[in-house]
């Protein structure tokens, strides 16, 4: 079925270009793709700079959502913008999107709730147990809502649609590697963060340094601006990168149910002496499963985490971390949720930081490996 085009009969000027655009955007389904430049420029007889300022302008209204490597694409124009009923006017509320399973979003929501309620406003959070998705939004609009805060830049399809229906809307996470900032956008520096991990294990001595997740698919790990700052510290140290020991949430569960496979890694000479970790919950899980199997922690291995949230803190030991900052995160948010005027796109930069606490310690310059902790029978040291 072929695209309806609106009619132009002479070069359009920006403003008549904008307003076709409109129209075809409203006779397509979210998700459609949308033409292209050099297709406009061709359908309507315009400049490449006249369609450039009009996709700017439906790219600034949330109409249009372009992703890198893939094209433009309609974001959601099959709702109308919401407006309210005569006499009512947004409420002192905040509507949040996080998703249930995970710890971090809960102690930034925890922040958030309290900030807010010292501006004078409630939180209203919509958990979901699944990828929170443009439903899960819409259940939040009744509440006429100041505007969404929404915890995870994978949300930015649904933080497009949302605004696309007239709320405000602020994303606390940062875009992936080569993604532009489209949204008003908040986040900690996650390479910096990465790298500063690393740093840390390295200012220690240890040389033998890996990496633990649980809940990151693989690929998306190693796209990640937090692994690739861990890496570079790494690669800046002279470190080969080629056979960097990476541990998911396959050996988790291997580890777990069988402690004699940790054992028998950790028995060889080239063994890690160090990880990081991609979360302060998930490393969490690992220290149990060092644990199990006798692997002592700093004693025989060191591990940082990252998010300082509350998990880190009671741990045994209590795990060394990345401070990612939220509270600083969740007041800019504020701020541009709450300012008269906010900017149309902006992203905000939170410098972590390191919070040193007792799960990291210098290497052993030799260690006897027939056994672990309190398995460990004599002071014998042998050369690694």
């Amino acid at each position: 079925m072929s695209t309806p085009t609106a009619v132009i009969r002479k070069p359009a000027k920006h403003q008549e270009l904008t307003s076709a655009l409109r129209a075809l955007a409203s006779s397509l389904a979210p998700g459609d793709r949308f033409p292209s430049q050099n297709e406009l420029m061709r359908r309507y007889s315009v400049s490449d700079r006249t369609v450039l300022r009009s996709l700017d302008d439906l790219r600034r209204d949330g109409i249009i959502v372009r992703q890198v490597g893939s094209g433009t694409f309609v974001a959601n124009n099959h709702h109308p913008r919401i407006e309210s009923a005569p006499g009512t006017t947004r409420t002192e509320t905040i509507a949040v999107l996080a998703l249930a399973s995970n710890p971090f979003f809960r102690h930034c929501v925890d922040a958030l709730t309290e900030q807010a309620a010292e501006r004078g406003l409630r939180v209203i959070c919509h958990y979901a147990n699944h990828a929170p998705d443009i439903p899960d939004a819409l259940t939040l609009e009744a509440l006429f809502p100041v505007g969404y805060l929404l915890f995870s830049h994978g949300l930015a399809p649904v933080a497009h649609a949302v605004q696309a229906r007239g709320h405000r809307v602020v994303v606390v996470g940062m875009p992936p590697v080569n993604v532009a900032a489209d949204l008003l956008c908040v986040g900690g520096d996650q390479e910096h963060g990465g790298a500063l991990a690393a740093q840390h294990l390295l200012d220690l001595g240890h040389r033998r340094i890996g990496y633990l997740h649980r809940d990151v698919a693989r690929d998306d790990l190693r796209r990640s601006r937090r692994f690739q700052g861990h890496c570079r510290a790494l690669k800046a140290a002279g470190l080969n990168l080629e056979n960097l020991p990476v541990f998911g949430k396959e050996d988790l569960d291997a580890w777990v149910s069988d402690p004699s496979i940790a054992q028998q890694i950790f028995a060889e000479k080239d063994a890690p002496t160090a990880f990081a970790a991609w979360t302060d919950a998930e490393a969490v899980e690992w220290l149990s499963a060092f644990r199990a199997a006798g692997v002592g922690v700093p004693g025989d291995v060191s591990i940082v985490g990252y998010d300082a949230i509350s998990n880190g803190a009671l741990a045994h030991p209590a795990l060394d971390t990345i401070d990612s900052h939220i509270s600083a995160q969740v007041r800019h948010a504020l701020e541009l949720l709450t300012m008269k005027i906010p900017p149309v796109t902006t992203l905000i930069s939170v410098t972590p930081t390191l919070l040193r606490r007792s799960s990291c310690a210098p290497p052993r310059t030799a260690v006897f490996r027939s056994g672990f902790g309190s398995e460990r029978t004599k002071n014998q040291e042998v050369s690694l």
